[in-house]
């Protein structure tokens, strides 16, 4: 229970500090609606943000990519990135003049 964060070592807490531990509780439910709404609004928003079907690139071919081509059959050695770095490119721009980046 996320209340138990709040305990007193006093077997017998005053009035007061009863007070403060009953704020700082209500506090804390406040910050984890919070937090759970705002994971909730995130979920939605990236399911909003990238559509069945398609998938979110970065618009430079990233390193793990041109490894991956390098240990394949479609290497060209020392210069797999400079070969596909034009086709990586030209897929992105026909992506964005499509509409598919926002």
């Amino acid at each position: 229970n996320e209340h138990e964060l709040f305990m007193t070592r006093s077997n017998n807490p005053s009035e007061i500090a009863q007070k403060e531990i009953s704020n700082m509780n209500r506090r804390w439910d406040a910050w984890l609606r919070c937090a759970k709404h705002r994971d909730a609004e995130l979920e939605k928003a990236k399911a909003q943000a990238v559509p069945e079907g398609y998938c979110l690139v970065p618009k430079e071919i990233p390193d793990s990519v041109v490894s991956c081509l390098e240990n394949s059959g479609f290497h060209w050695g020392d210069g797999t990135r400079d070969h596909y770095t034009p086709i990586y490119s030209l897929m992105v721009e026909v992506a964005s003049e499509s509409g598919a980046e926002g």
